[in-house]
């Protein structure tokens, strides 16, 4: 008896279902004839806002402009690449996105005080590019002053006999420094302040006009509130159980299973108790499945990639530039005579964090053997030489002093770029090449293979 009452039950409750969707069906049509006047006005409405919001839109462009313009001139200041300077100045006479700002709101024909402010902001921001052109000078003149890729307003100034005198490095930290100064960001204040008033004056003005508007809409739209109310508490109260208390957490966990992710606590007690089950197995398995794969792709001692881990990283790299810096301790051995191999893993350790806390996240660390150890720079080519000469020093610098009772370690390091010339095998290859090459000069430096494996290492300190 208890199977045919549960059939009867669920068909009356998909039949009551459909019946309160044609009369709601029934109910909106006449409902849509009785809404198309206060449609209509809605329409006016929005067209009306929609130009004052278009000028809102323009005062948003000319703040992203003058940011733009501020962080290609400060990424070029810093990398030196030509492709920011050429990104700058296609904005400044091509985009001229802060240039059309203006002329679009005028044509919308604002009040004048929001043309102003705008206005405003335009001088500031070209006073401001003045700034930038000699930061940008400052840059080709540490690079050697190559003006066959100066713009011309780059070229035209001068630069004093001070800032002449300056070494590369100090040129590149002065273009640098010329852009995020607070003479800088008090420039970069004022044009936001007048860009945040121009867009508060437009907010003002649709403000005043909606508040008009809407009240006009709001009595039509109360007549017709309460026959909406009437119908959806009559479909709700028969509808809720079923669809919100079982077909929909039924449906959602369905998928959930079939796309291996946890359930949702949701929907009647039963449902509620199945997913919290299911997933207290489910989150068990993810977390062993988490824990074979850290302990397959990492070193136990130090945390950094194991072998497995390196190879992963290789080929998760591709065909994408980078640079592999591989990495010998020292007479690691005599080390571990010396002070034991308690001391020598402490070492291990140290080296680990240094390498980690010197470059990028999304480089990656990796410990290959006993003292052995590789770095992988992703996106990076022979460009960059200087930075990675750079973080070397500063690698070999920082160990070679003692450190919370650990004596000094020297490195001796070899470094193969993915664009290197005349490689004579992959790339670990050619970096263990040119860590031979250290080796053979008596260690304590690196060497960066140029494909000519016979030069002299440079030293690290």
């Amino acid at each position: 008896m208890n199977e045919p009452s549960k059939k009867a039950i669920g068909v009356r409750i998909r039949y009551v279902n459909i019946i309160l969707i044609c009369l709601a069906f029934v109910a909106a049509i006449v409902l849509i004839r009785s809404t198309m006047q206060t449609l209509n006005a809605y329409q006016n409405l929005q067209d009306d806002t929609g130009r004052y919001l278009r000028g809102q839109e323009d005062a948003a462009a000319m703040q992203e402009a003058s940011d733009y313009l501020s962080r290609q001139v400060l990424l070029f200041a810093v990398t030196g690449d030509q492709a920011h300077v050429d990104l700058y100045f296609d904005e400044v006479n091509v985009i001229r996105r802060r240039e059309n700002a203006i002329d679009n709101l005028r044509a919308i024909a604002v009040d004048r005080d929001s043309v102003d402010y705008l206005e405003e902001a335009l001088r500031l921001s070209n006073e401001l590019m003045q700034l930038e052109y000699r930061s940008m000078r400052l840059v080709y003149a540490a690079g050697g002053d190559a003006r066959g890729d100066m713009p011309d307003p780059v070229a035209d100034i001068e630069l004093t006999a001070e800032e002449l005198a300056l070494s590369p490095d100090e040129k590149m930290h002065l273009a640098a420094q010329m852009v995020t100064n607070g003479d800088y960001q008090a420039y970069k204040d004022a044009i936001s302040e007048n860009v945040r008033l121009c867009a508060e004056q437009l907010t003002l003005l649709t403000q005043d006009y909606q508040i008009s508007s809407a009240d006009q809409l709001l009595k039509s739209l109360q007549r017709q509130r309460f026959l909406i109310i009437a119908l959806l508490l009559m479909m709700l109260c028969t509808v809720l159980f079923s669809f919100f208390l079982i077909m929909r957490p039924l449906e959602r966990n369905v998928i959930n299973i079939r796309q291996a992710r946890p359930m949702d606590v949701a929907g009647a007690l039963e449902m509620r108790f199945l997913a919290e089950n299911y997933n207290v197995m489910f989150n068990r398995a993810a977390r062993d499945r988490e824990h074979l794969s850290f302990e397959a792709t990492h070193d136990p001692l130090t945390g950094a990639l194991n072998r497995k881990g390196y190879e992963n990283a290789l080929a998760e790299n591709g065909d994408e530039g980078m640079a592999l810096i591989l990495v010998d301790v020292d007479d690691f051995k005599g080390f571990n005579d010396n002070y034991g191999h308690e001391m020598g893993d402490r070492v291990l350790k140290r080296v680990t964090q240094t390498l980690t806390n010197s470059f990028r996240s999304e480089d990656r660390i990796c410990r290959i053997g006993g003292d052995e150890f590789v770095v992988l720079m992703r996106s990076v080519d022979s460009s960059l030489r200087w930075l990675v000469e750079r973080k070397i020093r500063g690698i070999a610098n920082a160990l070679r002093v003692e450190s919370d009772g650990m004596p000094g370690v020297t490195l001796s390091v070899g470094v193969a770029f993915s664009d290197r010339p005349k490689p004579l095998g992959t790339i670990f290859q050619d970096a263990d090449n040119a860590l031979y090459v250290v080796k053979e000069r008596g260690r304590n430096g690196f060497f960066i293979y140029d494909g000519v494996t016979h030069s002299a290492p440079h030293t690290s300190a």
